[in-house]
């Protein structure tokens, strides 16, 4: 078996990005499924983050549905063990939008989490003549630069951004590409480059 691994970096010059973790599920999720590139196809996939035989960590739950016009996509993450203990984190995040050749056109996103007594809800909005829209509960706090209409333009969200990587690399056979990204809070760019291939143990 073969897999392409991508290699991403956020660029943050003027924005400083919040990093979700469990996103990276999504890319290898999809990058190693040939569902992402033949429709229609439902794909999902459970993962556990585990310190040894009995010592969880998080759960994760991808599932992921397209036809030949549009795409939806679950994501469900908590932690579970010592974890919850220190962490206690419950987040749920969903993306829907449509297909139009290779290009996929985000119309919601919802994100919902659960951290150490405190709830975080955003609800992203992608209209058809590119512009974007967002409520967020609690509003960005001082730390979060502000993010004006004009920069939230033509953006995607960070689900449908490593869907279309997967995509992207099923079609081309290339990581390289360049995503403009607006979470509902933080407005930032993703790039992805390809690497040198390097031979790993117990596969070819």
């Amino acid at each position: 078996m073969t897999m392409r691994i991508c290699w991403g970096r956020m660029s943050c010059s003027r924005f400083c990005p919040h990093w979700n973790p469990v996103l990276l599920l999504l890319v290898f999720a999809c990058s190693g499924e040939p569902a992402c590139a033949s429709e229609p196809d439902a794909v999902y996939l459970r993962y556990e983050v585990s310190g040894g035989p009995g010592l969880r960590f998080i759960t994760a739950q991808v599932t992921l549905s397209l036809s030949g016009t549009g795409y939806s996509l679950v994501v469900n993450a908590e932690t579970r063990g010592l974890a919850d203990f220190f962490a206690g984190m419950r987040s749920r995040l969903e993306a829907r939008g449509r297909i139009s050749g290779d290009t996929l056109y985000p119309e919601e996103m919802r994100t919902e989490t659960h951290q150490v007594g405190t709830d975080f809800y955003a609800r992203t909005h992608y209209w058809p003549d590119g512009m974007v829209s967002a409520e967020a509960s609690p509003p960005p706090g001082s730390s979060v630069t502000p993010v004006t209409p004009a920069q939230m333009r033509g953006t995607i969200d960070q689900l449908s951004a490593y869907l279309a990587l997967a995509r992207h690399l099923a079609i081309r056979g290339s990581c390289a590409l360049v995503l403009a990204v607006f979470d509902g809070r933080r407005r930032y760019d993703l790039s992805f480059t390809d690497l040198p291939p390097e031979s790993v143990s117990g596969f070819t």
